[in-house]
């Protein structure tokens, strides 16, 4: 339960001697259309004072709701104080140009150096900063210039350590935290791209493979958000996506997606 995953997250900092625990995961990473999105979240108090503010109905994304993801996403948006954290998108072309691994990983560095960035205390302790990411591989961080342990004058290169944890949003408060922002992020601008291109769905199957998503395709052709890398697109031959509804081009639609790319 929520606490359990607090717990395990308490007993991580204090045994590796952690100030700073972020927890990063993505949502999209199997689509065939549409962004990758990473969310990475620190929690600003100690587990212990944050004990009273835990979240009840904490779980991985994927066994909530989308009314109780949406909670969460508020609240942690709501309380600054608690918690830093930050969204970051990769697009679908980047995706195809870079494979989604790579594209991945890249974007969950973005979002994990910016975040220490953007915070003072994690900036002046990179020591003390941890990163955690779902799943089976984590990102190379950015070295920083920090100064030296021995209390010399000389600086010294140093970069946040990071690790991959399987099931990481299933056990580590922070990483399911992330997992919720990341899945109302892109289901957000899912719903968003659907909108602009109907004849596919989007807002109901999330730019996720179905038979009625690869229907709409070969009736219709990809769209500008396609990912036309993936195994359901490569190689194909389709007619230029011409909308439904206004009997061709997409035009200005490419450039509202290369806004959240």
């Amino acid at each position: 339960d929520d606490l359990l995953l607090l717990v395990v997250e308490r007993q991580y900092r204090s045994k590796n001697n952690i100030q700073y625990l972020i927890g990063s995961d993505d949502s999209g990473r199997g689509t065939i259309a549409g962004p990758v999105v990473t969310a990475s979240v620190c929690l600003l108090q100690d587990p212990e004072i944050y004990q009273p503010h835990a979240l009840t109905t904490l779980r991985d994304a994927k066994l909530l709701t989308p009314e109780l993801r949406r909670e969460i996403y508020d609240h942690v948006a709501s309380h600054p104080e608690r918690y830093a954290w930050n969204i970051r998108t990769v697009s679908n072309r980047a995706v195809d140009e870079l494979n989604v691994l790579k594209a991945s990983m890249d974007c969950f560095a973005d979002g994990i150096d910016e975040l220490v960035d953007s915070h003072e205390g994690m900036r002046g302790d990179i020591g003390g900063v941890y990163a955690i990411v779902d799943g089976q591989k984590s990102p190379k961080l950015r070295p920083r210039r920090v100064a030296a342990p021995d209390g010399s004058d000389t600086d010294v290169t140093a970069a946040v350590k990071c690790k991959p944890w399987i099931k990481g949003d299933s056990l580590v408060y922070t990483v399911a935290l992330a997992s919720v922002l990341a899945r109302v992020a892109h289901d957000d601008i899912m719903t968003e791209m659907g909108a602009l291109y109907p004849e596919y769905n989007l807002g109901e199957n999330r730019g996720y493979q179905t038979d009625e998503h690869i229907k709409a395709i070969h009736k219709f052709g990809p769209c500008p958000i396609h990912r036309m890398s993936t195994k359901a697109l490569k190689g194909r031959v389709f007619t230029t996506y011409a909308s439904a509804d206004e009997g061709g081009g997409g035009g200005g639609m490419d450039s509202a997606y290369e806004e959240l790319g």
